[in-house]
């Protein structure tokens, strides 16, 4: 078999496996009522088994790439880092039978992020995520035709088109992921591909009617534009997103934020509350974290034990699934300990990133950096850090974690193609 066969054949692999793993197909396997269960990825074996496919490809790579696996671990040191947290908290959480099986199932998540990084250069993912997404959406409009009554939201979201996805939040994020990786592609000279998965992408978030993906998807255009203007005046580039920054903390400070936030939200006509987040976070603020303040409940163990969430919140009523932002949740499961290690880990991929994309030497389009402020945005009102459900967190491990080289064929365990040496006359 030849290169491009097999790495044809590789990439055809890693995209089937991101798709069904990204819940693109999520409602033909799920059988609890429950949407926050499923969400969760623990409602059913079904949903977990769609993940097989990426643990196969795990395994592969162990196997037949050690070396790259381990220096991709290395790359991505402070995520390892706090896997290896997720499996040590088994001691002192509150609910070790839940803790222990979440914590594999993340590491599994992890390293198949991992093992794309071992196999894959920036350029080639940022092509790989953009036809993953594309297939989504062509999922979502096909099922509209074929599984109407899945495809469409009926409750009070109708018609919000969600495909097979659990919710239309939850398409909505995963194909602004496709938006995004279309910027890259438009960045590196891929102008036509680029175009073509940008329309599909955008057409994929307006059917869902959701109002956060669309929002999104609009901040990603502008940090793109951001970029390329940063990258043509450097000094006056850096100075407006100096400006911009400074702006953002003082009225983060002085508590102007929150009023432009709550008009914002009140004037496209949503609850100031943000569908309760707010009260959730005001009660893990005040009660929850202060209990356990630096090693936290266990990793996801506060959320499903008698002696976290459903002692705090009524389960007769209401009991959330999550903390709906990814900094609480971390500091729920690791306490400060943990967030520490999630801010400074995350600061200095930024700042890798960043000079990176300035410079023009990320050979990515800017995907990363565009996607580390997507990952920064996604997790102020939901959950993908150290999450084994769908794909955002598989993105951000590889992008911890990504290197330049090109695919080559398993011949060895060198990530460099094989050069002859002369022939001496």
């Amino acid at each position: 078999m030849t290169v491009n066969r097999f790495v044809l054949k590789e990439r055809t692999w890693v995209i089937m496996a991101l798709l069904l793993m990204s819940g693109a197909v999520d409602q033909l396997v799920a059988t609890s009522t429950s949407v926050e269960e499923r969400v969760t990825g623990d409602a059913n074996f079904l949903l977990r088994a769609l993940a097989i496919p990426a643990y196969l490809f795990v395994g592969w790579v162990l196997l037949r790439f050690p070396g790259g696996a381990l220096r991709a671990m290395t790359r991505a040191g402070w995520v390892s880092l706090l896997v290896a947290a997720a499996f040590v908290s088994v001691t002192w959480s509150i609910e070790p039978a839940a803790t222990i099986p979440r914590a594999a199932l993340v590491a599994m998540t992890t390293l198949f992020g991992l093992s794309i990084a071992t196999r894959f250069s920036r350029e080639e993912f940022v092509s790989i995520l953009a036809t993953t997404c594309c297939l989504m959406v062509v999922i979502q409009l096909a099922s509209v035709v074929l599984l109407y009554g899945l495809a469409v939201h009926h409750d009070i979201h109708f018609p919000a088109v969600r495909g097979l996805f659990l919710h239309k939040n939850i398409a909505g994020r995963n194909i602004v992921m496709g938006f995004i990786a279309a910027l890259a592609l438009f960045s590196l000279g891929r102008r036509r591909s680029a175009i073509v998965a940008m329309a599909v992408c955008t057409l994929g978030v307006l059917v869902t009617l959701s109002t956060s993906a669309l929002a999104v998807l609009l901040s990603m255009g502008t940090v793109f534009l951001l970029i390329g203007f940063i990258r043509k005046q450097r000094a006056l580039g850096i100075s407006l997103a100096v400006t911009i920054s400074a702006f953002i903390a003082l009225a983060v400070i002085s508590g102007l934020a929150e009023q432009i936030a709550v008009a914002a939200i009140e004037g496209v006509g949503k609850d100031a509350t943000l569908s309760t987040r707010t009260l959730i976070w005001e009660r893990l603020v005040s009660e929850v974290i202060p209990a356990k303040f630096m090693l936290g409940y266990g990793y996801n163990a506060f959320w499903s034990s008698p002696e976290g969430a459903m002692s705090v919140w009524n389960p007769r009523y209401f009991v959330p699934a999550h903390a709906h932002n990814g900094l609480l949740q971390t500091w729920v499961s690791f306490g400060l300990v943990g967030v520490i290690v999630l801010v400074a880990g995350y600061l200095k991929t930024l700042a890798v990133k960043l000079r990176l994309t300035l410079n023009r030497r990320g050979r990515d389009g800017g995907f990363e950096l565009m996607f580390l402020v997507f990952f920064l945005i996604t997790n102020f009102s939901e959950v993908s850090v150290l999450t084994y459900s769908g794909i955002i967190w598989v993105v951000f491990v590889f992008v911890c974690a990504s290197r330049d080289e090109p695919t080559v064929a398993p011949f060895g365990d060198n990530p460099e193609p094989l050069k002859l040496a002369p022939v001496r006359r």
